[in-house]
Parts: structure tokens; C-alpha cells; sequence
């Protein structure tokens, strides 16, 4: 499965390294097998990958690498709930045109209203001073531990300096 990661900090490949598995060989040379080493978190990256030009800058253009003070975060926000929205106005026609009423699933797809614009652009995981900050998937139906998610992301982008560079990594965990 692929993703999305962002990396605090210039030397991409020097903060993942650290979280990279390990394939130990077997007797069989056709045979290996990843080592679960405890900090083993991706097999592969590439910088940008799927998130290609992810972040929206202040100036309108789109990268997948800028300084904090470069990203227009609300932007990006605005985006994905906008993606949001388009996914619930397909899944309500999608539900009207299977015939059922289909007001369970419409129903809880608006109960995320209040909470997933905080959420909808958030990372898997945070990759910061060599630390892996895992957020894990958005949670449609906990919003209190996505709370808490959004909350540590939020705390660890503020607590760096606006010329600290992002990067958007597509890992493969």
C-alpha cells in the first residue's frame, strides 16, 4: 500500500533510512523475508510519487518540496474538502440509484462534516529530526481520535521554523 508521508527537514532519505525495512536472506536464495525489526515502516519511497506536486503555494504554483512559509496550508485544506464533497454527492447519487433510501450511509457521511475539514489533507505519518510520527488512516467513525491526529500534526508543523523545508514522500509500506 502506498502513503502519503511528509518529511520535515532537507535530507529526505537520511529521516526515512532509519525506518526502512530489512530483508534478511534465508538459506534458500530464492527465499526472503522482511526482518520486523520494530522501526520497520517502508520498503520503498519516492519524493512525490503518487502526491506529486501536493502541496499549493502561496503563489498558486503546486510543488512536492517548500519552505513551511511557501504552502498555502489552507489551500490545500479547501482542496480536499472540496474532494470530500464530491465523494459524498457521488456516493448519495450512487445510493438514490441503487433504489434504497440510503439515509444510514448518507447520514454518517455528513456526521464527518463537522470534523474532517480539520483532517482531510493530514499525512499517514510525519517524518521529523528522525522521529516517525504515525497519524495512521482518517477515521470516518472516530472523530475523537482523529482529533487527537490532527492535533499532533498540527503541534509538530508549528513547532518549526517557517524556512524548514516539506517534502511530500510516497512511501510503500
Amino acid at each position: 500500500m502506498h502513503f502519503r508521508i511528509v518529511v520535515i527537514g532537507s535530507d529526505v532519505a537520511a529521516q526515512l533510512e532509519p525506518y526502512r525495512f530489512r530483508e534478511k536472506k534465508l538459506q534458500d536464495p530464492f527465499d526472503a523475508i522482511f526482518e520486523e525489526t520494530g522501526s520497520g515502516k517502508w520498503d520503498q519511497w519516492e519524493i512525490g510519487g503518487r502526491w506529486k506536486d501536493f502541496f499549493i503555494l502561496k503563489n498558486g504554483k503546486r510543488a512536492t518540496t517548500a519552505a513551511k512559509a511557501e504552502i498555502d496550508f489552507e489551500a490545500i485544506q479547501a482542496e480536499h474538502v472540496d474532494k470530500i464533497r464530491r465523494y459524498k454527492e457521488r456516493a448519495g447519487r450512487a445510493t438514490r440509484n441503487l433504489g434504497g433510501g440510503g439515509s444510514t450511509a448518507l447520514d454518517e457521511i455528513r456526521a464527518v462534516d463537522i470534523w474532517v475539514s480539520q483532517a482531510a489533507w493530514r499525512p499517514f505519518a510525519v517524518v521529523r529530526d528522525s522521529g516517525w510520527y504515525e497519524l495512521g488512516e482518517l477515521i470516518l467513525e472516530r472523530p475523537e481520535e482523529e482529533s487527537k491526529r490532527v492535533g499532533l500534526m498540527n503541534r509538530l508543523l508549528g513547532e518549526i521554523g517557517d524556512t524548514t523545508v516539506l517534502t511530500v514522500v510516497d512511501c510503500h509500506i
